[in-house]
């Protein structure tokens, strides 16, 4: 018995001496206090304005050590402590302040840095991430705008805010729209030069019967609509936000304006009006223009990448587009939509049953309609080509001479090759002409009295180009 209580007594013991003897022999359980061989990832941090009274994304910062020992960090902080508006986890741990950080040999750390925006601030929003040892600290040094924003939403269990008021929006802040801003009947709603229009998923901008839109943009101020999500990344993906309604019998006056990520970016109703003029519209995830008889008048309108078209008019009306650039070059008839067209056009609807057909003018000129599907253009018309049409002058892709026929009296100077764009991919989009484009030159030249500068504010060419650029 006695004996086996010495066993047992070894059995226990054993284990516990070797641990002992092993973690005395090891070195690399000995974390060396020092931060003389950290590196990092960067040392100088911009990150993209934040509005006030919001969050941004988050940041991702590595911190290297370039040593071949395990290292200590004493002190991780930021400078502000508390105070700061920054936020960092380290090694899983959100806070402020971070004790001996343990670092092996030739190993990294992240750090993740975000902005917990209050008070906007008229001048950079500054702070350090300091790594301090008993001798020496090294600094990362962050920065960002903190801008000024006004929110627009509506009351709980509402879906609809209306401007009841005539209002303008300036430069002088962001606008930010939850739910459906409504401009109300018979009121005006002016955007000037610069302005930010932005967007949370469910955000849309409207106009009720009778009311006014204008878009006041500049070549170098731009009006943009875009989601109210800051990261580059956000604008290349479609329906970030839901789009621009105009409603019935409403106006629209768009000039310098830009439309990124929205669902159907431009939805104007029957018997509105349309002026729009320099106009980009990016990554529409169904059309980026959609019209229901009204008239639409465009000039040096730039449209790239749609799902299901760049622009759709149905139900006829009365529509002109000069010296404008619209591509879509979305493979959507591989998902099986069907193809994704740069531009449909009918002169009926059907609506419960019942077909109606309306009268339809059409006039296309020194234009651009390109993309991957057989044809830059549909004409769906069942009141045949009687409708008022003239399309001329232009470059209208045509794989599928049995849908369009380019011998049809209603064509004439029309080109059908690739264009050669310069980039109409979702991430840098641009549709200037490469230098062997088939399109430079091929305008009328006496159609640049009309339109006399491109959509970069460069005169235009005699002959001019075909498209916006």
């Amino acid at each position: 018995m006695k004996k086996h209580r010495h066993s047992r007594l070894i059995f226990f013991c054993f284990p516990l001496l070797s641990l002992a003897l092993f973690m005395g022999c090891r070195k690399d359980f000995d974390f060396e206090p020092n931060i003389e061989n950290l590196k990092f990832s960067e040392e100088n941090i911009l990150l993209d304005p934040v509005l006030n009274f919001s969050n941004s994304p988050t940041y991702l910062i590595k911190v290297f050590n370039t040593s071949d020992t395990d290292i200590e960090i004493p002190s991780i902080y930021l400078k502000k402590k508390s105070n700061s508006y920054y936020r960092i986890n380290v090694d899983g741990r959100a806070g402020y302040e971070f004790s001996n950080v343990p670092l092996r040999a030739k190993d990294s750390l992240t750090i993740f840095l975000s902005v917990a925006a209050e008070k906007p601030l008229a001048d950079l929003y500054k702070d350090q991430i300091v790594f301090q040892d008993l001798n020496k600290s090294k600094e990362i040094n962050v920065l960002t705008l903190i801008a000024k924003a006004k929110y627009y939403y509506p009351e709980k269990g509402q879906e609809n805010l209306f401007l009841n008021e005539n209002t303008t929006f300036n430069k002088e802040m962001y606008h930010v729209i939850s739910g459906n801003l409504v401009v109300a009947e018979g009121i005006k709603l002016n955007i000037e030069a610069g302005t930010k229009v932005l967007f949370y998923e469910n955000g849309r901008l409207s106009t009720a019967a009778n009311a006014s839109l204008e878009i006041n943009g500049e070549l170098d101020l731009p009006v943009v609509f875009k989601t109210y999500k800051n990261e580059i990344k956000y604008d290349t993906i479609p329906s970030q936000w839901r789009g621009i309604n105009v409603g019935e019998n409403a106006r629209l006056t768009m000039n310098y304006a830009e439309i990124i990520g929205a669902e159907n970016a431009l939805n104007i109703a029957e018997a509105a009006q349309a002026t729009i003029k320099n106009t980009k519209i990016y990554n529409s995830g169904v059309n980026a223009i959609e019209a229901n008889h009204a008239t639409i008048k465009a000039a040096n309108l730039v449209i790239n990448n749609a799902l299901q078209n760049g622009i759709l008019l149905k139900n006829g009306g009365n529509y002109e587009f000069s010296f404008c650039s619209i591509a879509d070059m979305w493979r959507a008839g591989s998902w099986g939509m069907g193809e994704n067209l740069p531009m449909y056009v009918s002169d009926f609807l059907s609506k419960d049953g019942v077909e109606t057909v309306n009268p339809l003018t059409l006039r296309i000129n020194n234009s651009i309609l390109y993309g991957n599907a057989s044809n830059g253009l549909q004409l769906d018309l069942k009141g045949g080509i009687a409708n008022s049409i003239e399309i001329r002058n232009s470059l209208i892709k045509n794989d599928n001479p049995k849908t369009l026929d380019l011998k049809s009296p209603i064509f004439k100077d029309i080109i059908t090759q690739n264009p050669k764009f310069k980039n109409t991919n979702f991430f840098s989009p641009d549709l200037g002409l490469k230098d062997n484009s088939p399109a430079l030159g091929k305008g009328n030249a006496a159609d640049v009295k009309n339109n006399q500068l491109t959509i970069e504010g460069k005169p235009r060419a005699t002959p001019p180009n075909l498209g916006a650029y």
